[in-house]
């Protein structure tokens, strides 16, 4: 009885460390960014010609393109859990 929840614990921590993992080296999605001050444009972009924030014109220092940027707590997190399965599992197989 106790084997199948131990095996579906392991099997869940897993899943979770390798999905925390592969979230935290994906990172987020970014954000257009004014290319003056780096002042996030989201939803003002088309609506104006120069940043609200700085009052630069976008023909002169243009806009930054988004960029994807890892999240190092998800890749900690799913290292942390991987690490906990392999130990849990190592402990499993000598005990």
């Amino acid at each position: 009885m106790i084997l199948p929840v131990y095996i579906t614990l392991i099997a869940v921590q897993v899943v979770g460390g390798v999905w925390l993992f592969v979230r935290g080296l994906r990172g987020g999605t970014g954000f257009p960014s004014c290319g003056g001050c780096g002042y996030d444009l989201t939803g003002s972009l088309g609506s104006v010609a120069c940043c609200p924030e700085c009052g630069s014109a976008f023909a002169e220092v243009g806009i930054d393109k988004p960029r994807r940027r890892q999240r190092p707590l998800l890749l900690v997190a799913g290292a942390a859990l991987l690490i906990t399965a392999s130990c849990s599992l190592g402990i499993g197989l000598l005990g």
